[in-house]
């Protein structure tokens, strides 16, 4: 089967993104305000505690899950008007997901998400749990920091010249980690789900 996790061009391509379960957490602005550190933080928070429960009782699986953000960006934007919505990132809404590991139960992530809410003093948790189906989708690599808008520019011209519609968010699977990668290094996975 196909690892959604992973593309090997920068040339879309068409894929089939099964049902999954996410922990996430939502918030808007620039990737490079402390609100958008501290949401990673927070949904990473509970993603541990979760796997070292999972760990007592024998799971393996990745330590670190690839952390995958999407962004509401409003459908029918020229060209122009998405540049310019990337490149400001003011008001752009995100959610930031950490997949589910296979095995972890409903229970057992609503006791993560609780103690992590308990430990920071909050009354309302701020990660919540979420089955997203995305289904058939085009998607592409992208490589450095300076490719991410024409990378985005360019999913959504190939999602046009297919002649099928963005039905969902842009999905982004950041594959490295900004603070420990060099920004001419950084890979991601962008993703656009489709219908006919």
């Amino acid at each position: 089967p196909l690892d959604l996790g992973h593309a090997p061009t920068d040339r879309p391509f068409l894929v089939n993104v099964p049902g999954r379960g996410f922990l996430l957490i939502e918030g808007a602005g620039p990737r490079s305000a402390e609100d958008f550190a501290l949401a990673t933080a927070i949904l990473r928070q509970v993603d541990g505690r979760l796997r070292g429960w999972m760990r007592r009782d024998a799971f393996t699986g990745p330590v670190q899950p690839i952390l995958e953000v999407r962004s509401h960006i409003p459908m029918g934007l020229d060209r122009q008007a998405l540049t310019e919505l990337l490149s400001s990132r003011a008001d752009l809404r995100w959610t930031q997901m950490l997949e589910l590991p296979h095995s972890a139960s409903i229970i057992l992530a609503h006791e993560a998400i609780d103690r992590v809410r308990a430990e920071g003093g909050r009354t309302v948790p701020l990660v919540h749990l979420v089955m997203l189906e995305e289904g058939p989708s085009v998607q592409l690599l992208r490589i450095g920091e300076d490719d991410r808008i024409p990378a985005i520019v360019r999913l959504f011209d190939a999602v046009d010249a297919l002649g099928v519609n963005q039905v969902g968010a842009l999905h982004e699977l950041l594959l490295t980690d900004p603070s420990r990668v060099p920004a001419d290094r950084s890979r991601a996975i962008i993703r656009l789900p489709i219908i006919h």
